[in-house]
């Protein structure tokens, strides 16, 4: 199988500042913007502007700058914004998706190797200078089709899990739907609240106590992925200690969508410690249950009231303790939260099994790519 690096194969060409209309006509063209990469949930237009870049269907589009760096879509029309850049070849030799799916493989690779102390850009030096896989146009259409049919298998995986989450969201207004739309019922959440206590500042490390951190914080959930550590002493230690039914709120962020989203702790994280950008809150559970609480800060109720709650400093959204402890939450009967708590603990542990499968569906599906650009899957 011969190679090509990617500057004897596509030309780059940086996207431009385009502007969103919403009005849509017929003289309108699709905007093509950093998550429309992604998936199609929220298409844009703009006005047809003899200034603007255009992707076609045949070019690879890559996000150029941002946190999102290196994410790569293909197979798009329209204006491509400012930040992001076509590869574009007139090459005939080779398949539009198979050179989008292997650059997809590359998109870590590329995001480590951005530059940009404060804001990343991708490296277009590094970027040239990738080799890429060249089999005969029968085997790259091929392998585009094995691999598309293996990301068919994960974006159904993702649905189900999607409408597992629709059902909870389902369930709680059907539960408490009367007391979320009512001011009788409501409280502080600070009299609610035994204590709230901040994180530490001390730096994570390979060994000590396990540390929760802002993006171990994700959707109402602890995820351990990326779990560091960090060493304390003992009387620190036993401060920061964290039991089962803590809440942990992320307390700053650029993002203010980030800003206040929390979490509670299950039995697996007790005796793991949390970060200084992290707030805990034990609450009283004669009162309230935790479950609940998470649910409802992170509805739309509750995110109403944190947003309102925050401040903002050099571009970050912050929310405190008095923040916290003044937002007002609807308190149904402990019964009527705890039965909520039982049905949710049903509908987690069929989540869990799907995300299980999900895992497993992108392990093969990262295999599969690896294999397939080694050239191991087809012989040519």
């Amino acid at each position: 199988m011969k190679y090509m690096k990617l500057k004897g194969l596509f030309k780059i060409i940086k996207g431009k500042k385009v502007e969103q209309v919403y009005e849509v006509n017929e003289n309108m063209v699709r905007l093509i913007q950093i998550d429309d990469l992604r998936n199609d949930d929220n298409i844009k237009y703009c006005e047809r502007k003899e200034e603007y870049i255009y992707a076609t269907k045949s070019d690879v589009i890559i996000a150029w700058d941002g946190a999102n760096a290196g994410t790569i879509g293909y197979g798009l029309e329209g204006a491509i914004g400012s930040t992001l850049a076509i590869l574009r070849t007139d090459s005939n030799d080779v398949f539009t998706p198979y050179l989008g799916r292997f650059l997809q493989s590359k998109s870590k690779y590329l995001r480590e190797t951005c530059t940009g102390a404060t804001i990343p850009h991708i490296s277009k030096k590094i970027l040239e200078e990738i080799r890429i896989p060249i089999p005969s146009y029968e085997k790259q259409v091929e392998i585009s089709k094995m691999l598309d049919k293996a990301k068919e298998l994960i974006d159904k995986r993702k649905a189900q899990i999607e409408a597992l989450d629709q059902l909870v969201q389902s369930l709680f207004w059907e539960m408490f739907g009367t007391y979320l739309t009512s001011n009788r019922n409501k409280m502080f959440f600070g009299e609610l609240v035994k204590e709230f206590r901040y994180g530490t500042s001390v730096k994570s490390c390979e060994f000590g106590y396990p540390i929760l951190r802002i993006p171990n914080i994700v959707n109402g959930i602890i995820d351990e992925s990326d779990l560091k550590y960090c060493e304390l002493p003992e009387k620190d230690f036993l401060k920061l200690k964290l039991q089962e039914n803590d809440l942990l709120f992320v307390r700053t962020n650029g993002n203010p969508n980030y800003v206040g989203r929390c979490a509670s702790v299950t039995k697996k994280q007790e005796g793991y410690v949390y970060a200084s950008y992290l707030i805990r809150a034990r609450i009283d559970l004669d009162k309230m249950n935790t479950e609940y609480v998470t649910k409802y800060m992170n509805s739309v109720f509750g995110r109403h009231e944190i947003i309102q709650k925050a401040t903002t400093s050099a571009g970050q959204y912050n929310i405190n303790t008095e923040g916290l402890g003044n937002i007002l939450i609807p308190v149904p009967p402990l019964n009527l939260q705890e039965d909520f708590a039982r049905k949710i603990k049903l509908i987690d542990a069929k989540k869990a099994i799907l995300q299980r499968g999900l895992l497993e569906l992108e392990n093969m599906f990262n295999s599969l790519m690896q294999r397939a650009f080694k050239g191991e899957l087809f012989n040519d």
